[in-house]
């Protein structure tokens, strides 16, 4: 286990609850004072906003949702609202109306966007991915979606025989979403300035943070 640069010997065990415990009173707010900080925001060492797999093979998606015709009373009224076939053109929708960009802000030379799905300080920890089957213009397989450019980033193409196995195990015009979030994504709100934690790891054990996963079926 590793904590802030520390490598424990092998074989050894190290109690996270102390050192998540330590954290918590190193770096809290106080009745008569805030957690103590460098004093201003490090800007120029944030993450990137956007989670992008370098590399990954693209397809990109047409933004169309805003040529929907469905009132939004619709979907409070049973079968109001037909389904509609699974295609590239209604991923690309569901993916634009639950995930995608609904603006870009600017303000004194900064700028940043905004979702449609919320998110506490607009961190937006949730990435959303797509295993589908084979369709026209898509190959089965696992893809993520890039919100910042409305694309699918293709993460594991499916051989045939597992392309085959899901289409059959999914109910017809049906695919999977996937939604992964950082459990801990918040912390970096409240950084311990006499000891930082690296990007990606967890202040509480040294270790990468984990990642909840959460499997919704969709359409």
């Amino acid at each position: 286990m590793r904590r802030h640069g520390a490598v424990s010997e092998p074989g050894t065990t190290v109690d996270p609850i102390p050192i998540a415990l330590s954290y918590h009173q190193q770096t809290k707010h106080h009745l008569d004072s805030y957690a103590r900080s460098l004093g201003y925001l490090d800007w120029a060492s944030q993450p990137d906003p956007f989670r992008i797999f370098k590399g990954a093979m693209r397809v990109e998606l047409p933004l169309v949702a805003d040529g929907l015709a469905t009132p939004y009373a619709d979907f409070f009224t049973p079968l109001a609202v037909s389904t509609r076939p699974l295609d590239l053109r209604n991923i690309a929708i569901l993916f634009e109306l639950a995930l995608g960009l609904s603006a870009w802000k600017e303000f004194q030379g900064s700028r940043w966007a905004l979702r449609c799905n919320p998110s506490s300080g607009n961190l937006h920890p949730t990435e959303g991915y797509a295993i589908v089957p084979a369709l026209p213009h898509l190959e089965a397989g696992v893809y993520h979606y890039a919100s910042r450019d409305h694309c699918l980033e293709r993460r594991c193409r499916l051989q045939e025989g597992a392309a085959a196995e899901l289409a059959r195990a999914l109910p017809p015009d049906s695919f999977l979403v996937g939604l992964s979030s950082e459990a801990l994504g918040a912390l970096g709100e409240l950084p311990d300035p006499a000891n930082p934690p690296e990007k990606g790891i967890c202040p509480f054990t040294g270790n990468p943070s984990p990642r909840r996963v959460v499997w919704a079926k969709a359409y």
